[in-house]
């Protein structure tokens, strides 16, 4: 069974010929409109366009063909350096990009499901309903790790010393706050 790249299709850089189809028919229009409003040096532009395809058509068809192979070339090398990389990278590091990815294309959807319901309930009620949905969620998994930081720092012989000193302190100030 024929890759990507030897039946002539990029597996990587295909988005570079799209980009030069997209600018290429953009200048096309753009060339095609300043050459209708150009009035009376339209016929100028039209001799001057006959000249310039006739020294430019034979060069385009010697620069085409090389100028696709350099491409795939290109790509074939974008593709074994990514087989390499994900040869030599630990698994984790797989995991955690990948969860990076799908996170990011999971943005836009939270991002129109925060406007919706920023639409729905106001910016108060929704800000208000996030917070009480992460201190739910996160509250009692908090609570666990500062009593297990609490006890590991207790275990220390000058923590409780230090904390006898501040705490007393910090207590009152919160007190003040709060």
């Amino acid at each position: 069974m024929a890759t990507r790249a030897e039946e002539g299709e990029l597996k990587y850089l295909e988005f570079v010929l799209k980009a030069a189809f997209r600018a290429a028919m953009c200048s096309l229009k753009f060339y095609s409109y300043a050459k209708d409003w150009s009035g009376p040096l339209k016929f100028g532009v039209e001799a001057m366009e006959g000249t310039v395809k006739s020294v430019v058509g034979p060069l385009y068809i010697k620069l085409h063909d090389p100028s696709k192979e350099v491409l795939k070339f290109v790509d074939r090398k974008v593709d074994e350096s990514v087989t390499t990389i994900d040869r030599l990278l630990p698994l984790m590091v797989k995991q955690v990009s990948s969860q990076a990815i799908s996170t990011a294309l999971q943005t836009p959807e939270v991002a129109r499901n925060l406007a919706s319901e920023i639409q729905r309930t106001g910016l108060k009620g929704t800000v208000s309903g996030i917070v009480k949905s992460v201190y739910t969620k996160y509250e009692p998994k908090v609570e666990q790790s500062a009593a297990s930081a609490m006890h590991t720092l207790n275990q220390l012989p000058v923590f409780p010393t230090v904390a006898q000193a501040i705490v007393p302190t910090a207590a009152l100030y919160t007190e003040k706050y709060n």
